[in-house]
């Protein structure tokens, strides 16, 4: 998913132009606070007087960190009610989405950001501070946490951007406790264990994993009795619901986050627990996903904070224009946590002449995304990274005064070893290409390998296939998710039919049959097996030729669950096309699908063409070695980067 929409208003940067290099000096921040500087100086004025140094450092802290922080007003609270209204099980998700834009147009007008350090009480500062300190010397799950990290974790008076300042610390205490109450006096191993506490509130929390939509981006919902009752969503909003829950009760939880997966389209976000060890332990809202993908490869990995990130903060104050995928500010790096990485120096292209706007980009699926900052070494045509992930594919890039971006850098493949890989281009040199697929097989793909094997088509002279003959046998032993049979001896009939080639399930998205000319020939449901599950939508027979490769049907040989084809008379078959249960990303029949190239500075075109029978994009003259990529113009988004070499494709 992109950043989430709990993100900085950088429009105003006035406050960071004002600020000096201390970015957030208390001096500063009671500067900006104008007319609220009173209110500011009470608290420190209290702490002073009360000779609580500890709280009088937390106040500063939240002080120096404040001026770029903004909330929602109050008013927020009849958006909720109107909100809260319409929820409601069953509910599609067309109608979900309609019924939030029409509530949030409504509601627009009303809805006001106030730059916190202008607007908060004396009054509210202290009861926070006073509570998380509480919850920090005297609850039962934060006890081993330094002052640094007591103000990371539990001091905020809010969890993320935008949050309203409400009273979400007190009225969420007695909120989905789960055991926590009982569970160290009945198990000694549990006394004070934050991870445990972290595990045993979330698994108890309300709510389940939402049906993902990222249309609910741009609306404004921070409340997590609301937010857990959300039927759809992304990680975004049940980690914004959890981070609240948890924290109320004292425990150290935190956000961590990837803006860009390196390999896939958007980001995630996932929850931490600081455990009894000092160990950042990762866990996922609603007690699922339980290993946060941790195999996947990572570019960088952000941690939530209240301090915003001293290098963005830096670029801000000089007027430069941030990119999309980092202005939520409020972060620190923890990449090294998650994985090994490296910092790297790389050359510039020859002729660039980057500002210091510079930044690390990787793959989306349809652009290049800044993951994170890099800089210019001076008196050297280099650029630095620090502590970037391996085994990933990237792009040095620079944006300029009106925010476009430039590639300054040749892609390079950072590979398993750390070790720099440019891919450069050479015209020049080509060589001939011919594939099938614009996207790798994922495990969401191959974890169904067992379900898209195998296949058997057969012919018969009765309607009833009381007696068949075998035509063809799909591959059983690889897992192919789309070929074209082409039969020695075409066959003539009428009625034809896909099974399974044994007891086990075969599921097919589309069959299609082709005449000696190789067009198509059309053809109608005669006799469909018992559907495994007639209610569901997706998995139908009447989807193996509607023409959609999203769609599919299960055939199942235990059941003798089959569906049959009529021609309508008598047809000649020389080929057969099949498209297995799969993400669509096999080249299909009818489809218009561009061929590009990394020209060393951009994607130009190499061919456009249009899938016939063979469903194959063949093209004989292709730079070697360039980074190549194969975008489908019909439908579809999914399309990642890769190398061609001897007939077999490297993805990125």
């Amino acid at each position: 998913m992109r950043v989430y929409k709990y993100i900085v208003l950088i429009g105003l940067w006035g406050f960071l132009l004002l600020s000096c290099t201390s970015q957030g000096s208390l001096r500063y921040a009671l500067a900006v606070a104008e007319d609220n500087k009173v209110e500011l100086e009470r608290v420190l004025d209290w702490y002073k007087q009360t000779g609580e140094k500890e709280k009088y450092e937390a106040a500063v802290y939240l002080l120096k960190n404040m001026p770029s922080h903004h909330s929602y007003s109050s008013s927020i609270e009849e958006y909720y009610k109107d909100l809260d209204s319409f929820l409601k099980e069953g509910i599609t998700r067309d109608d979900f989405i309609s019924q939030m834009d029409s509530l949030y147009r409504s509601h627009k007008e009303d809805l006001v950001l106030d730059n916190d350090i202008r607007v908060i009480s004396s009054s509210y500062l202290i009861e926070q501070i006073d509570s998380a300190y509480h919850q920090w010397k005297y609850g039962k799950w934060a006890k081993h946490l330094s002052f640094e990290e007591f103000c990371e974790y539990l001091l905020p008076y809010k969890c993320v951007e935008n949050q309203p300042m409400d009273d979400w610390r007190i009225r969420l205490q007695s909120y989905s406790r789960g055991a926590i109450d009982t569970m160290e006096i009945e198990c000694k191993d549990y006394r004070s264990n934050a991870k445990v506490a972290a595990f045993e509130v979330n698994k108890s929390m309300p709510g389940a994993y939402l049906k993902y939509t990222k249309k609910l981006e741009i609306y404004p919902i921070y409340k997590p009795e609301i937010l857990l009752r959300l039927p759809y969503g992304t990680c975004i909003e049940s980690c914004a619901a959890a981070l609240q829950v948890q924290r109320s009760k004292g425990i150290p939880v935190s956000i961590d986050y990837t803006p860009q997966w390196p390999n896939r389209k958007y980001g995630h976000y996932w929850m931490t627990v600081l455990n009894n060890k000092k160990i950042n332990v990762p866990f996922a809202p609603f007690d699922i996903e339980p290993d946060i993908q941790q195999e996947r490869m990572l570019s960088k990995v952000y941690r939530m904070t209240f301090a915003p990130d001293k290098e963005l903060t830096r670029r801000l104050k000089k007027g430069w224009i941030i990119p999309n995928s980092l202005r939520y500010i409020f972060f620190k790096d923890v990449s090294q946590e998650y994985m090994k990485t490296e910092d790297v120096v790389v050359d510039c292209l020859k002729g660039t002449h980057p500002s210091g706007n510079i930044y690390i980009a990787t793959y989306n699926n349809q652009e290049w995304i800044p993951v994170a900052t890099g800089e210019k070494l001076l008196f050297r045509n280099k650029i630095s990274f620090k502590k970037i992930g391996r085994d990933v594919l990237y792009l040095p890039v620079c944006i300029d005064s009106e925010g476009r971006q430039k590639a300054i850098g040749l892609p390079f493949y950072l590979d398993l070893q750390g070790k720099v890989n440019y891919i450069k281009t050479d015209a020049e040199e080509t060589e001939s290409l011919c594939v099938d697929r614009k996207y790798p097989v994922y495990e969401f793909v191959y974890r169904n390998n067992r379900k898209i094997r195998g296949g058997v088509i057969e012919s018969s002279p009765r309607s009833d296939f009381s007696q068949t003959s075998l035509v063809a046998s799909i591959p059983l032993d690889t897992l192919t998710l789309g070929g074209m049979i082409r039969l020695e001896t075409p066959i003539q009939g009428r009625y034809f039919r896909f099974r399974a080639s044994n007891s086990g399930r075969c599921d097919m998205a589309e069959i299609k049959f082709y005449g000696n000319e190789g067009n198509e020939i059309p053809t109608r449901l005669i006799k469909c097996g018992r559907e495994v599950n007639p209610n569901n939508k997706v998995n139908l027979a009447t989807a193996i030729n509607d023409n959609d490769p999203l769609t599919f049907f299960s055939a199942r040989g235990e059941d003798d669950i089959w569906v049959g084809f009529d021609m309508g008379n008598t047809v000649t078959i020389s080929q057969i096309s099949y498209f297995r249960r799969s993400d669509g990303n096999n080249l299909f029949p009818g489809y218009e699908y561009t061929l590009s190239y990394w020209n060393n500075t951009e994607w130009e075109t190499l061919s456009r063409q249009t899938i016939g029978t063979d469903i194959r994009f063949i093209l004989r003259e292709v730079p070697k070695n360039a980074l190549l990529l194969l975008k489908c113009n019909t439908t579809g988004t999914e399309s990642r980067p890769f190398i061609y070499n001897g007939g077999k494709i490297i993805w990125y």
